[in-house]
């Protein structure tokens, strides 16, 4: 299979091209290049230009937001996940730095191409934006500070004194 059969294949089986005819697909997949991205590399940092949108086929990534001179993880995303589209359509920087969290492949699409895109299928950009929307509310809240429960796992038998700094690495 070439390079633009894998292209095909894979934006088919994701929730935002699969709307589309096989043969508008491969009309597109020349405009597409795969991005190969290793654990722990970062795909863009917040702040940076949008010139690109990206659709994640394999692996996993994390979305980080920074404030307060701290980072957060915001948000994980798997394969389908549609990556870079708000810089793009807005024009603005980047809002999120993105990092492989495992080694992860994905295919580009550069602005000029997306401008084709939704100018040739414009259904299509209202299922982005529905895609936005979604996203919106899951962004606001760390991952570190929703609710959750914290477990240890202490080897039975052993006395080991628990310090407060080893505790808090807990």
């Amino acid at each position: 299979m070439d390079d633009h059969a894998h292209v095909v294949s894979w934006l088919s089986r994701g929730q935002l091209f699969s709307r589309l005819q096989p043969a508008e697909l491969a009309v597109l997949a020349p405009e597409f290049q795969r991005v190969d991205l290793a654990s722990p590399r970062e795909l863009f940092h917040q702040g940076d230009p949008g010139d690109a949108i990206f659709l994640v086929v394999s692996g996993r990534l994390e979305v980080l937001v920074s404030r307060d001179d701290r980072e957060f993880v915001v948000r994980e995303l798997f394969a389908g996940a549609l990556i870079g589209e708000m810089a793009v359509i807005t024009g603005e920087r980047r809002s999120a730095t993105i990092r492989a969290a495992r080694d992860t492949i994905l295919l580009r699409l550069g602005t000029d191409g997306f401008a084709r895109l939704v100018a040739s299928n414009p259904a299509l950009m209202m299922e982005i934006c529905k895609v936005i929307v979604s996203r919106q509310d899951s962004e606001q809240t760390p991952l570190a500070e929703t609710p959750g429960m914290a477990i240890a796992a202490i080897r039975v038998g052993q006395s080991t004194e628990l310090s407060e700094s080893r505790w808090a690495a807990l």
